[in-house]
């Protein structure tokens, strides 16, 4: 018998409407990004990246990784601001539920600052039933405990 498909994992994404940056943001770094990405998908086609350190339980610099393992990060396939905006709507329990971890980047929507013109990534942080919206200075370590949210490879979206 086929497995049903759990409405509630379904996320809708309107790709159309601007994400809410914060008021420091001086410019998305990779504008031609941000409206890219399917508009309707499962949660379970998201997986949580590591790099191999992170995975060997050293540490990485945020601004290395996004700029020097990019194309194996590869940004074309990471969830953006506004996939996070979509999963903080469904609540904490959705994302302890689906992700077992305290944080998940959405690295395409990485901005930099009119403040000081330092680079920042979004992230989800889920703590005491709650999820919130941040930004990692990409001059932090992160360790096996910071993925990047993307979509798996197996998305024929994203080959």
């Amino acid at each position: 018998m086929p497995k049903r498909l759990d409405v509630n994992n379904i996320l809708r994404v309107d790709r159309t409407i601007r994400p809410s940056y914060p008021d420091w943001m001086d410019m998305v770094v990779c504008p031609e990004l941000e409206a890219t990405g399917p508009n309707e998908y499962n949660i379970a086609i998201v997986e949580q990246w590591l790099d191999v350190q992170q995975k060997g339980g050293k540490n990485i610099m945020a601004e290395l990784l996004y700029t020097e393992y990019d194309a194996e990060l590869n940004l074309k396939r990471c969830l953006s601001l506004r996939d996070l905006e979509e999963i903080s709507k469904k609540g904490g329990t959705f994302f302890d539920k689906n992700f077992k971890i305290r944080i998940g980047l959405a690295w395409k929507s990485v901005i930099k600052s009119k403040i000081d013109g330092s680079f920042h990534c979004p992230y989800l942080s889920s703590s005491g039933g709650f999820v919130d919206i941040h930004w990692l200075f990409l001059g932090e370590k992160l360790d096996g405990s910071c993925p990047a949210f993307r979509f798996k490879t197996n998305n024929k979206r994203f080959q």
